[in-house]
């Protein structure tokens, strides 16, 4: 509980920053103008994941295992991705918005707003990296400290963005260059650790980076499909304005969410090191009732300022607000299961039901917006989440229930109790069922802080 709470306290910095960033603009561009900014973010922050290729989930994997030979050139070639993904993420995102200007509003096709959204997108896609690579050395801490720096310089860039300029795309390229100012103070302390490079870089270690990540790619993406795919398919059928209104009850709904992704990060934890098996249920009850229980203290409170705050434009917002809490309460088992699966190296059943999320998400948003435009949004969130929930859950506690636990078997034998070249020292999980790799993660051994999973956020 103690680690839910130090992870939660240091993820809560970054969504407080976020939400006051979404807040800020929302009520200086109005519906239709945050409407705009959030369809960029959609796609800004899709890509940021997607061109990444799950090479920052590879790294965390490897690393961690290799031998200090194959340490450097495995930096150095992750390095090389993460300047090249800081290139091609920012020209496939405004390509995706200036496609979209057609279906959606011609404010996402303007030149101003297009470099706005390229230079987020950067800064997204590098944070993304570099939180990774924290997480791979085991500088938990440090992970969740740069994230909550970016928010933070982003949120004073804002600021100073709104004393001279309120429109969409001042305020997505302030936002950008602060998490860009973020980003380069982060990238000067990786550089000076030594967790920057490009020297040795080789091409097998890339290839190997890309090989061990795309199977785990399906989680993040997926994910981010399912909690975005919401607002860019309403933009489409109802416009801007009511992704805008959406927007902000989606904002406030995700507050509580730092407190699943904080107990993700401790399971994901338990399971590399195969002492997760007796704790995952009541871990899960108690990330639960504290979601609940976050949940209704902030749906009260935002029930009530929303009218004076935002005006009677937002409205609506505050009956998206209770049905998008509800759908919070039904992501959290998810949120705890899929970083379990990743902890244990089932990446192929990560990515799987990652993906299959996404399918079920764009399904259900269309027709669910298509009948009842944001309501229907907000219910179809809440029956894709608690399935999602329920089959990865599911999938965990079978997974779980077929590995042997490093204690039950002694030094130098495998799960079976079999010894040799083949035979797992104790902390390393067996073989998953069906021949798939367990990852090996011995940097989460001994750790005392852990970092916030980086999930995508509803802004």
């Amino acid at each position: 509980m103690k680690s839910i709470v130090t992870m939660a306290s240091l993820s809560v910095a970054q969504t407080a920053c976020n939400a006051v960033i979404a807040l800020l603009a929302t009520v200086a561009v109005g519906a239709a103008g945050r409407g705009v900014m959030v369809v960029g973010i959609t796609l800004g922050s899709f890509l940021s994941f997607a061109v990444g290729l799950g090479t920052g989930p590879a790294l965390r994997s490897r690393y961690p295992s290799s031998s200090e030979a194959d340490r450097v050139p495995l930096v150095s070639a992750y390095t090389f991705w993460t300047l090249t993904g800081a290139v091609v993420a920012p020209v496939l995102a405004t390509a995706a918005a200036g496609a979209s200007a057609g279906v959606i509003d011609e404010g996402l096709g303007e030149t101003s707003f297009l470099l706005g959204l390229a230079t987020y997108t950067a800064s997204q896609f590098l944070m993304n990296q570099f939180v990774e690579r924290w997480y791979a050395d085991g500088h938990f801490a440090r992970a969740v400290g740069s994230a909550a720096a970016m928010g933070l310089t982003s949120l004073v860039a804002v600021l100073l963005c709104l004393t001279f300029e309120r429109t969409p795309a001042g305020l997505l390229m302030a936002q950008g260059l602060g998490a860009l100012a973020a980003c380069a103070l982060v990238a000067a302390k990786l550089r000076a650790a030594g967790m920057l490079t490009l020297r040795g870089a080789r091409r097998r270690h890339l290839t190997a980076l890309v090989r061990t990540g795309t199977p785990a790619l399906g989680v993040n993406v997926g994910l981010a499909i399912v909690l975005r795919a919401d607002r860019y398919l309403l933009g489409v059928i109802a416009g801007p304005a009511a992704v805008g209104v959406y927007s902000l009850a989606a904002t406030l709904s995700e507050i509580p969410r730092v407190l699943p992704n904080a107990a993700g990060q401790v399971l994901f934890r338990d399971i590399s090191t195969a002492r997760a098996a007796p704790g995952a249920g009541r871990l899960l009850r108690s990330t639960v009732l504290m979601t609940v229980g976050v949940g209704l203290v902030g749906g009260v409170l935002a029930w009530f300022l929303i009218p004076p705050v935002f005006g009677p434009e937002f409205l609506d917002a505050r009956g998206l607000l209770v049905v998008l809490l509800v759908a919070e309460v039904c992501f959290a088992p998810y949120a705890l299961a899929s970083r379990g699966l990743l902890g244990g190296g089932w990446t192929v059943a990560a990515g799987s039901l990652g993906m299959a999320g996404a399918a079920l998400g764009v399904a259900g948003y269309a027709v669910a917006t298509n009948v009842a435009g944001a309501a229907g949004a907000a219910i179809a969130s809440v029956v894709v989440y608690s399935t999602l929930s329920a089959a990865a859950w599911a999938c965990l506690r079978n997974r779980l229930a077929t590995t042997v636990p490093a204690s039950e078997h002694p030094a130098g034998t495998d799960a079976r109790g079999g010894s040799g070249p083949g035979a797992r020292a104790p902390g390393h999980l067996p073989a998953a069922r069906g021949g798939e790799p367990v990852v090996q993660h011995e940097d989460a051994r001994g750790r005392a802080e852990e970092g916030a999973a980086s999930w995508p956020t509803r802004t």
